[in-house]
């Protein structure tokens, strides 16, 4: 009756550890993903002020239009607009953004975001790419820095007093 009872004992933990084992890893993306690491979106002052305090840097007064969406410290997605003269200073000196961006016209990144975020999460962030052109002109560029995150950009020229930035960071 003993050795019953720890055989059925000993079976019922062997199961529970296998299928811990089978469902650990998508359960651990969910939990982690929709729980542990919900999506943050900001914009405005509040969106500036944690850029600037997250790279490092100072924009300057005529940047404007900061909208700012992170998980966590794996994945950032930014827009900022300014001058055509401003624009590629902006995180100029930022101990974040250790490479730099090889600009190519018309060239549209592949971003990650589709990947990354669910559709609902993709609904609350309405400013990103939105009217941006896919023709017409625009330049892009990435780069991967020395801690391995990825930096794609897409700059919208479509308006030659203001251009609109739109960034990706995303640690592999």
């Amino acid at each position: 009756m003993i050795r019953n009872f720890i055989a059925w004992v000993l079976l019922f933990v062997l199961l529970a550890f296998l299928c811990g084992l089978v469902t650990s890893g998508p359960l651990n993306d969910l939990v982690y993903s929709r729980v542990l690491v919900p999506l943050n979106v900001s914009e405005g002052d509040s969106a500036r002020r944690a850029l600037e305090q997250q790279f490092g840097v100072t924009f300057p007064a005529s940047a404007a239009d900061f909208m700012r969406a992170n998980r966590g410290d794996d994945a950032y997605w930014i827009q900022i607009s300014a001058t055509p003269q401003e624009l590629p200073a902006l995180f100029r000196g930022s101990p974040l953004v250790t490479c730099r961006f090889a600009w190519q016209d018309n060239y549209r990144p592949v971003f990650e975001l589709p990947r990354i975020l669910s559709a609902t999460e993709q609904a609350r962030m309405t400013w990103w790419l939105s009217g941006s052109p896919t023709q017409g002109p625009h330049l892009g560029g990435e780069c991967t820095g020395t801690d391995y995150r990825i930096f794609r950009a897409f700059v919208d020229q479509s308006n030659s007093g203001r251009w609109v930035m739109y960034m990706e960071v995303v640690r592999t």
